[in-house]
């Protein structure tokens, strides 16, 4: 979309430390999807044509990546090897 709105991309680090040792690391990202889903029409065209940045509609752009980081986090969370056992390594 031609907007002044800013998207939003969230970022994480998750690290899982032993005695010291790194035995687990992950970095989940997401973004706002482009288009919007579920936005209805009457508000995309609000969107299209203002000359600034709508609060309103930024915050949906954030809660639609926040709502993608959650789902990653929860099974990045559900994938996390118990702390005893070190992660499989991987190959290239």
């Amino acid at each position: 979309m031609a907007s002044e709105n800013r998207l939003t991309r969230i970022d994480t680090h998750l690290k899982l430390i032993k005695n010291g040792i790194e035995i687990w690391y992950t970095t989940p990202t997401a973004r706002t999807r482009v288009p919007l889903p579920n936005l209805p029409g009457y508000f995309s065209a609000r969107v299209a044509l203002s000359p600034t940045r709508i609060e309103e509609f930024e915050r949906s752009l954030y809660d639609n990546a926040r709502s993608q980081i959650d789902e990653k986090l929860t099974f990045a969370l559900s994938h996390m090897p118990e702390c005893g056992q070190p992660a499989p390594s991987r190959k290239l």
